[in-house]
């Protein structure tokens, strides 16, 4: 049979009727106790630690008796537990304070739960890149809800003029996490201070009239042919993979890690998966903007690039150690052929031509580039209807990056 708990020594010390208070010995400390009844059930609760001898905190005689006092006034003869209030009371505290969040902790929460937005590797690190180089020297710290429109302003102001694009993305993450934080209970309800519109658009100018200092450099499309045909003699995979790359008018990281499995030769047709795909450079999951699987059809002449590479891999485009690498396609560029632009640079050069030259409208073109056009149902239904229609541009294309330069306009196309 288990042993009763054995109270501490108590000491009544004040006599008066209904004064209830008590001295509690516990080895060498001692306390005050006031002793009380609450719907007939009889309730203990501390007062503090007595004060004696050289003891500076703590409660004399006195003080116990008027703490005591009180507490019947303001609670017991009101038929209210002073004991559960106060319980009541650190339970409040307690979620107060762990509603005080810091920002860069709810970044890397608000992170954590949605990094599989970001199906691509490369903007998945630059999410939390740009919230350590901008936001978190100036606002991490703070409370997220104490975060106000000057804080945001404190984070974009300095680096605004000079990377707009970049800045903004910050904004619109900083935007996101307040949104999140609020949804969370972090942040009371309001308005939002990194919103854009009918707030911050008073204080910044538009990132539309800014200089676009990260813009990709493209090539201009009357210099493609030639181009082409400097190409056209370069071997190994990365020329291989830039061929592909600008017959396609597809991101150089599709490219890079297309794979055997994602082509139909019959239907000519490339299907990059939405899901993403195992990257071999990083280990992580890659995949398409949209998360919908890509369907990209191939004219002949990107249908050759793919025919010409050994199948040594499951991967097409082969490097010294798995998947090509950007470097070796960037090299390739700027080092060997001297070119003053950019893989991503391409997909410019092909809707340059495409507006500029053809009369497909701009819904196919984009589709082209892989942007959607409507919201998520309308856009999928309509690209997979387009596909035929794309088939035909990308074959013109085709036809025009491997036309004959003209006499007269084989200039030589060297870095500035």
């Amino acid at each position: 049979m288990a042993k009763e708990k054995k109270r501490p020594k108590t000491e009544r010390v004040c006599k008066a009727k209904n004064e209830g208070l008590y001295l509690q010995t516990v080895g060498e400390s001692r306390s005050w106790l006031l002793r009380y009844r609450i719907g007939g059930r009889e309730h203990w609760i501390g007062l503090g630690p007595y004060r004696h001898g050289k003891r500076i905190k703590g409660l004399s005689l006195d003080e116990a008796k008027k703490k005591a006092r009180k507490l019947r006034a303001d609670y017991i003869d009101k038929g209210i537990d002073p004991l559960a209030e106060r319980r009541k009371e650190k339970a409040a505290r307690l979620l107060a304070e762990a509603r005080d969040l810091s920002f860069e902790v709810a970044a890397k929460q608000w992170f954590e739960q949605n990094k599989d937005n970001w199906t691509n590797a490369k903007v998945r690190k630059a999410v939390m890149s740009s919230l350590r180089r901008y936001a978190f020297p100036k606002i991490g710290s703070m409370s997220v809800r104490d975060i106000e429109t000057g804080d945001v302003l404190r984070v974009l102001d300095p680096h605004w003029r000079e990377h707009p694009e970049t800045l903004d993305k910050v904004r619109l993450r900083i935007e996101q996490i307040l949104s999140w934080a609020t949804i969370r209970g972090f942040r009371a309800p309001g308005d939002n201070p990194a919103r854009w519109k009918n707030n911050l658009a008073a204080a910044l100018p538009a990132r539309s009239k800014l200089v676009h200092v990260s813009s990709f450099k493209s090539l201009p499309y009357p210099e493609m042919p030639v181009f082409w045909q400097r190409l056209s003699e370069r071997k190994g995979a990365a020329a291989a993979a830039l061929r592909l790359v600008i017959l396609t008018a597809t991101r150089s990281g599709e490219v890079r890690g297309a794979r055997w499995s994602e082509v139909n030769f019959d239907n000519k047709l490339w299907v990059i998966p939405g899901k993403g795909r195992s990257d071999a450079e990083d280990g992580v999951i890659d995949g398409t903007k949209t998360r919908d699987d890509y369907i990209i059809p191939l004219s002949d002449a990107a249908l050759n690039v793919i025919n010409d590479q050994p199948r040594a891999n499951e991967l097409i485009f082969v490097g010294p150690n798995g998947q090509l690498s950007e470097n070796a396609v960037m090299m390739l560029l700027k080092k060997r052929m001297k070119v003053d632009a950019q893989q991503h640079g391409f997909r410019s050069t092909f809707n340059d031509w495409a507006r500029d030259t053809t009369g497909f409208s701009d819904e196919v073109i984009r589709f082209c580039l892989g942007h959607g056009v409507g919201n998520d149902v309308e856009a999928r239904y309509r690209r997979t209807r387009a596909i035929e229609k794309r088939r035909k541009l990308m074959a013109q294309w085709a036809a025009f990056v491997l036309s004959p330069p003209r006499a007269g306009e084989i200039v030589p196309i060297r870095a500035a």
